[in-house]
């Protein structure tokens, strides 16, 4: 006991797990627990203060129990109670006074959940809450799949789709709960450019790639049209999407014009002497001498026709040379 009073133990029920925390709306039971026997006519008094210090009294708190039936953010704070002979109990010389017991009430902290829930097939499944919470349980399919704050799941099939429920416990011991409903689709995108194109001679490819499903488009070089008309060498890389899956397609052209051969004029050589004659061109692949060689420029020491051929993809050029003695 104190110098004016019996001991106490004061106690408090209803917390969060037997902590000073409570959740807003719950009940909250502050038990005195005071020794018996100490004084013939006792009287109670519970206090309150939110620092500890500036004590006020708790109107109609005049038992050994007092009870906060709803427990509010504005009850957080600090309870004693005061027990003496009942003509004492205002008097602050002969009372008893308990240890102090905390309370800290926390309002319910509505849970969210942020991330796509529009998938394609092979995504990578991203959920999370942006809450600061004690404990998440996320639960699919009637099972729980993770604890943490954030939910991962790479590579989803069809068979992820579902309902995704998120419950928190937040300080206070609150608990909340929100749910989204994921989908997973099938990649119903088709490749509609061609792999690889060579362009002759200035030629241009038109390119058409809105089919459907595909609604959105970009290329690698800024533009947003599914409709191109293209005459540039290059590597043309298009993104197509329908909103939720999307496909990457390439393709390289290639430009070239059709060999055009240098002119080489009708010569004479004498007797024992030679001739090159010399049909180099820039876009030419190949080369086809009448006489069977296959090397841009040949040397001759007979009279006669001499034909050259040279060719790429794009096609082909000939020439005849006539060389007499």
């Amino acid at each position: 006991f104190t110098l004016c009073g019996p001991a106490m133990n004061p106690a408090v029920s209803g917390t969060y797990q037997n902590t000073d925390e409570v959740c807003s709306g719950n009940a909250v039971v502050f038990e005195g627990n005071v020794a018996t026997g100490f004084y013939q006519n006792p009287a109670y008094q519970w206090q309150f203060s939110t620092d500890g210090t500036s004590w006020t009294n708790i109107p109609g708190a005049q038992t050994t129990s007092y009870t906060i039936s709803s427990a509010q953010v504005n009850n957080t704070g600090f309870y004693r109670l005061l027990t003496a002979e009942a003509v004492n109990i205002n008097s602050a010389n002969c009372r008893a006074v308990s240890p102090v017991k905390q309370l800290r009430v926390f309002n319910t902290v509505p849970a969210t959940i942020s991330g796509r829930s529009q998938l394609c097939v092979n995504d990578t499944l991203r959920l999370g809450t942006n809450v600061n919470a004690i404990s998440y349980s996320w639960s699919a399919n009637a099972g729980v799949i993770n604890t943490q704050k954030d939910i991962i799941i790479p590579n989803v099939s069809q068979a992820n789709a579902g309902t995704y429920t998120l419950q928190l416990i937040t300080n206070g011991g609150c608990t909340s709960a929100s749910s989204t409903i994921v989908s997973v689709q099938a990649n119903n995108l088709t490749k509609q450019i061609p792999q690889d194109e060579l362009l002759c001679d200035g030629a241009n490819l038109p390119v058409n790639a809105a089919v459907p499903p595909a609604t959105q488009f970009m290329w690698n070089d800024g533009s947003l049209s599914p409709q191109r008309l293209l005459r540039n060498a290059g590597t043309y890389i298009l993104q197509s999407s329908d909103g939720v899956c999307r496909r990457l397609d390439t393709l390289v052209i290639t430009t070239k014009n059709t060999p055009a051969l240098p002119f080489i004029a009708d010569t004479s050589i004498c007797f024992s002497d030679s001739v090159v004659l010399n049909a180099t061109t820039t876009e030419a692949d190949s080369y086809l001498w009448s006489n069977g060689t296959t090397t841009p420029s040949i040397s001759v020491t007979a009279e006669g026709l001499y034909t050259v051929q040279a060719s790429n993809a794009c096609g082909s050029d000939e020439l005849d040379v006539f060389v007499t003695l």
